[in-house]
């Protein structure tokens, strides 16, 4: 997974060791990239 927040400059990448089978993304990857977001003191997600 890869996001680029062009508002914020800033990018994220997560990669996985195992591939699962969700096509869009995991709830791991989603649950680090609202704990960055928060962490940034950002309210809401890009």
């Amino acid at each position: 997974m890869a996001i680029s927040d062009l508002d914020r400059r800033m990018t994220i990448s997560y990669v996985m060791n195992n591939m699962g089978a969700d096509i869009l993304g995991s709830q791991r990857a989603a649950a680090c990239t609202t704990a960055i977001y928060r962490a940034l003191g950002a309210n809401r997600l890009a």
